[in-house]
């Protein structure tokens, strides 16, 4: 149960594997691996949240261009 509730809280199974005490990360996911398809889908959650685009929102009257001209090092 040690090693289920590790590797459901995002313990990478390295980590569970020496903590049980074997000396092949193999053992570990041998027995819990069927656990592994769930963290599988929390990283591709995970790495969509932190790559996909967020909208901004401009105030009224503002421009992408004058963003542009604001962040320009030589104004």
């Amino acid at each position: 149960m040690q090693a289920s509730l590790m590797l459901m809280y995002g313990v990478s199974p390295i980590i569970v594997a020496k903590r049980l005490g074997h000396s092949k990360i193999s053992t570990a996911l041998d027995v819990y691996g069927h656990l592994v398809p769930e963290m599988q889908n929390k990283a591709a959650e995970l790495i969509d949240e932190l790559i996909t685009p967020t909208a901004i929102e401009l105030h009224t009257g503002c421009t992408q261009n004058d963003i542009a001209q604001n962040d320009d090092p030589h104004r």
